[in-house]
C-alpha cells in the first residue's frame, strides 16, 4: 500500500540518455536555490523566512492553489484523444520502472505516460510543499525557542535551501510540462 501512495514520486526515476531529467529535476533547482540562499545570507538585514510576512507564508497561498490545476492537467492528459499520445516518445524514449504483475519492469515512455507521471508528481509535490509550509509557519516560533541561537542561521539556511529548492523544482518541471503540452505534443515526429 505504501508503494501505491508513493507512486507519484516515480516521476523522479525517469531516465533518459540525454540526462535532461537529471538537469531539469535536480541540477537546475539546486543551483538556483543555492544561489538564492547565498544571496540572502550576504544581504544586509535579515530576510524573513518564517512568520506572517515571511517568504514561506507568502508562497503558501500560491502553493495551495496548485493541486487543483495539476489534477485538471492530469485528467486532460489521461483523456486527451490524440492517438499520438499513445506512441513512444520520439528518438530514444525515456524509461521508467513500474510494477507489472508484482514484478519490476522497465518500460519505455509514451507521451501520455510521461505527462501523466509528470503531473501526478507535480500534484503530490504541491500538496507536500503546502503541508510543509503550514508546518513551518506553525512550528517556527516554538522551535526557535527550543533550539540554541547558534543553530538558527544554519537551520534557517538548510530549510530554505530544501523548501525553496523543491519549490523551484516545481516551477521548472511545470515549465517543462507546459512546453511539452503547448508545443512538443503538436510538433510532428522527424
Amino acid at each position: 500500500m505504501l508503494s501505491q501512495l508513493l507512486r507519484p514520486l516515480a516521476y523522479l526515476t525517469i531516465r533518459h540518455t540525454s540526462r535532461a531529467p537529471l538537469y531539469i529535476n535536480w541540477v537546475t533547482p539546486a543551483l538556483i536555490s543555492g544561489a538564492l540562499v547565498l544571496v540572502a545570507h550576504f544581504m544586509k538585514g535579515d530576510i524573513a523566512v518564517f512568520g506572517d510576512s515571511g517568504a514561506v507564508s507568502r508562497t503558501l497561498s500560491f502553493l495551495q492553489s496548485l493541486p487543483g490545476f495539476y489534477i485538471a492537467a492530469l485528467a486532460a492528459v489521461a483523456t486527451f484523444a490524440n492517438p499520438d499520445m499513445q506512441k513512444l516518445m520520439p528518438g530514444t524514449p525515456p524509461t521508467i520502472s513500474i510494477l507489472y504483475n508484482g514484478k519490476a519492469a522497465v518500460v519505455q515512455l509514451t507521451r501520455r505516460r510521461f505527462l501523466s507521471s509528470m503531473f501526478a508528481y507535480l500534484t503530490a509535490l504541491s500538496i507536500i510543499l503546502t503541508v510543509v509550509a503550514i508546518g513551518a509557519v506553525s512550528l517556527a516560533t516554538p522551535l526557535r525557542e527550543m533550539v540554541d541561537i547558534w543553530w538558527h542561521p544554519w537551520l534557517k539556511g538548510a530549510f530554505s535551501f530544501f523548501f525553496f529548492g523543491f519549490g523551484i523544482q516545481l516551477l521548472v518541471v511545470t515549465m517543462w510540462g507546459i512546453y511539452y503540452l503547448g508545443e512538443r505534443v503538436h510538433t510532428p515526429d522527424p
